[in-house]
């Protein structure tokens, strides 16, 4: 697997940002329950793996794929908080183009 020369800075700040969430959501307010919907859930598979996608294929800048994911993080804190409707714009907002079709 080849990787570009922006693209492994991108991946390393993606797994710290999941593992920093991921640490927050286990130390959160035990009182404040962490949930979401099956909705909120399968919006964020869909843009995960695509995501996911673009970076295997690298046909997208990492940096651009970084700024993805972390609007994937604001969208699922919105689905925790039970603001389903703002989370699914801001996965919306989320507009990945590969440089070939740009």
């Amino acid at each position: 697997m080849r990787l570009q020369m922006g693209t492994l800075p991108a991946l390393a700040l993606m797994a710290s940002t999941l593992i920093a969430s991921t640490i927050g959501a286990l130390g959160g307010d035990a009182a404040k329950p962490n949930l979401t919907t099956r909705a909120c859930a399968e919006r964020d598979l869909q843009y995960v793996t695509l995501i996911e996608r673009h970076g295997e294929a690298q046909d997208i800048a990492g940096e651009v794929l970084a700024q993805a994911f972390f609007t994937v993080m604001r969208a699922r804190r919105a689905c925790r908080q039970g603001r389903e409707q703002d989370a699914f714009a801001i996965y919306d907002s989320i507009k990945l183009v590969p440089a070939a079709t740009q």
